[in-house]
C-alpha cells in the first residue's frame, strides 16, 4: 500500500509537532504518584501505540510507591489501542474495525465504577 503526497506530509507535521514533542518529554510518574482514588488501568495486548507491559508496570509502581492499593489492572488480549478487535493492531486496521469499542472492555469499565462508587449495591437493592 502507497502513501500519497498528502498522507506522507500529514505524518511528518505530526511528529515534528510540539504536541508530541511534548508529550513524548513528559514523565507522568510525578502525577501518578499524586492519584489517592481508585485507580483502573486497561490496555489492549495487541495495541502498538502503548507497549501495555511497561504501562501498566509503571501505572501500577508509580500508585503503590505512595501506597495507593486501590488500583485493579486488565489486559483485553485481542484488542488494540482503541479496545477494537483486531488482526495486528496496526494502526491501518482501524478503519476496518467495525465495532466502536469492545463490549467486554465498557461492560468491565461500567461494573468497576459502580464498584468504586458504592452504586452497584444500590442496583442490586433495587432489583
Amino acid at each position: 500500500m502507497g502513501v500519497n503526497q498528502a498522507q506522507w506530509d500529514a505524518q511528518v507535521q505530526m511528529v515534528t509537532s510540539k504536541w508530541l514533542r511534548e508529550l513524548l518529554a513528559t514523565d507522568p510518574r510525578p502525577t501518578l504518584e499524586q492519584v489517592k482514588v481508585p485507580v483502573l488501568a486497561i490496555n489492549g495486548r495487541k495495541d502498538v501505540q502503548v507497549v501495555w507491559e511497561e504501562n501498566l508496570g509503571a501505572i501500577e509502581a508509580a500508585l503503590t510507591r505512595v501506597g495507593n492499593g486501590r488500583v485493579k489492572m486488565k489486559v483485553y488480549p485481542n484488542l488494540n489501542h482503541l479496545f477494537q478487535p483486531c488482526k495486528t493492531g496496526s494502526v491501518a486496521e482501524y478503519g476496518t474495525i467495525e465495532e466502536t469499542i469492545n463490549e467486554e472492555v465498557l461492560r468491565d469499565v461500567s461494573n468497576w465504577i459502580r464498584r468504586v462508587t458504592g452504586l452497584e449495591s444500590k442496583v442490586l437493592e433495587r432489583r
